[in-house]
């Protein structure tokens, strides 16, 4: 059976090292400024006749003010927000992921972009590199398929399309470009775990 791409929006610290204890304290905040509305599970899914058999943990419904955190670019954006009766995930809601050991990269399934902040052209060998680093993670640092110069993985410009980190909060059914973070919300992220935020758009 092919499994459903369903696209995100990714958000995640800029620092790949960065890693919370617990998801615990930067849930309550979110759903105290109405960014997540109820977490997903058995009582939401008798109340909307979706057959849910156990809690979803760590997924919940956008709250009454996520329109005034993630900007959409269309003038009158139609975000569908209520889980389907089929119980599918291709709707718009939060999805926070394990906190992991080690730092994963995630990306789109194609047009992916990387930078070499030395020359500034496109690297061409990037997944090379990243099924190297995947085998041995001190195998960060590369030479740029264009001017040759070493480069970190994690110091690639992306522009949007991957990232580098142990953990990620993701936004689904969102396709790239069609909504990003407000600056706002960026410096709220900030403020509440003390280091910086990005994000990037994915199908996987």
């Amino acid at each position: 059976m092919t499994r459903q791409k369903i696209h995100k929006l990714v958000l995640h610290p800029q620092d790949e090292n960065f890693a919370l204890p617990s998801w615990d304290g930067l849930i309550a905040r979110l759903r105290e400024v109405a960014f997540l509305g109820d977490q997903i599970g058995e009582s939401l899914g008798e109340r909307l006749g979706n057959p849910l058999e156990i809690e979803q943990p760590n997924r919940f419904l956008v709250g009454e003010r996520f329109l005034q955190y993630i900007t959409f670019m269309g003038c009158s954006p139609a975000v569908e927000s209520t889980p389907p009766t089929d119980g599918s995930l291709d709707y718009c809601h939060i999805h926070f992921s394990k906190i992991y050991p080690e730092v994963r990269f995630r990306s789109a399934s194609q047009n992916v972009f990387a930078r070499c902040p030395q020359c500034r052209k496109s690297i061409g060998n990037w997944a090379q590199a990243v099924s190297l680093w995947s085998k041995d993670a001190s195998a960060v640092n590369f030479n740029c398929d264009k001017c040759a110069e070493p480069v970190s993985l994690t110091q690639l410009g992306w522009r949007h399309t991957a990232g580098f980190a142990r953990l990620f909060i993701d936004v689904n059914s969102i396709y790239p470009q069609e909504a990003i973070p407000t600056d706002p919300f960026l410096s709220l992220l900030e403020t509440q775990t003390g280091t910086q935020w990005d994000y990037f758009f994915t199908d996987q």
